[in-house]
């Protein structure tokens, strides 16, 4: 391992310490911001159970393969309320207050420390929730978990938090020349909120947008159908692509913008 990413690792595991410390220092409102994220959780899967009481199908996914859906939303839920929220959801104080200029005098890069700096990690809970849900969806439909399909489905995964990771990023990067951006992110939420189904039970201009405009589709559905269903190897790429293509992009942009940052003294 180089010195430079082992000096990012270090910092990554000492933001967490930072924020794990502060947290357990109220214990009692820890517990409490636990037992209510499970509370939001299970009555989800409530409303679903109680849906399938009436049908056996919504659309072609039978109830397991929808359960495996909702399990890839709750893990990529969970990674933006722990990580992505807290710290991209600072960007538009730091650069109207100007306090950006901290983070862009540390030896780190800007773009790591801005992303990084801040962990809400009680709400990992519900990616570990949404992660055994996806278990518990195979073992229902009698999936065996072979090496490979395992495999497929973490790297889909991966991609799914790559493209949530940009989007957002992208979406807060324009509060260097728009100070409100509050419509745009509530839209954003909108288009997010429809990941918790499959997407192929969209039809029409619908599904058109949440594949290609807002790839809920790569975020949710394509992780999941590599459990309990088959994805087609250029699904896969796709899949791939688009997240590096839109990490490239987030990243360009990112140091557009810092070169017309002007800073607290402007």
């Amino acid at each position: 391992m180089s010195a430079t990413l082992r000096r990012y690792w270090q910092a990554f595991f000492a933001f967490v310490r930072i924020s794990l410390a502060e947290e357990t220092a109220y214990r009692g409102h820890f517990a409490i911001s636990l037992l209510q994220s499970f509370f939001w959780f299970a009555w989800f899967l409530a409303m679903v159970r109680v849906y399938f009481l009436h049908t056996d199908r919504l659309g072609d996914w039978r109830y397991g393969e929808v359960l495996a859906v909702v399990g890839v939303f709750q893990i990529v839920n969970g990674v933006i309320q722990t990580v992505f929220q807290p710290n991209i959801g600072r960007l538009v104080e730091y650069v109207r207050l100007g306090t950006l200029d901290f983070w862009l005098t540390k030896p780190l890069d800007s773009q790591f420390t801005v992303s990084t700096r801040y962990f809400v990690l009680w709400r990992s809970v519900s990616a570990l929730a949404g992660l055994g849900l996806v278990g518990y969806a195979a073992w229902r439909l009698g999936i065996s978990l072979t090496p490979m399909r395992v495999l497929l489905f973490l790297l889909l995964l991966t991609c799914a938090l790559c493209i949530v990771y940009s989007i957002m990023l992208g979406v807060m990067t324009l509060c260097f020349w728009f100070v409100r951006l509050e419509n745009l992110i509530a839209l954003l939420w909108s288009f997010w909120e429809t990941g918790r189904y499959p997407v192929t039970v969209y039809r029409g201009i619908p599904r058109f947008l949440l594949t290609y405009l807002v790839p809920v589709a790569f975020v949710t559905t394509v992780p999941a159908q590599a459990i309990v269903r088959w994805v087609e190897p250029l699904t896969a790429a796709l899949a791939v692509a688009l997240a590096a293509g839109m990490l490239a992009a987030t990243r360009l942009l990112w140091q557009f913008a810092l070169r017309h940052y002007s800073g607290a003294s402007s």
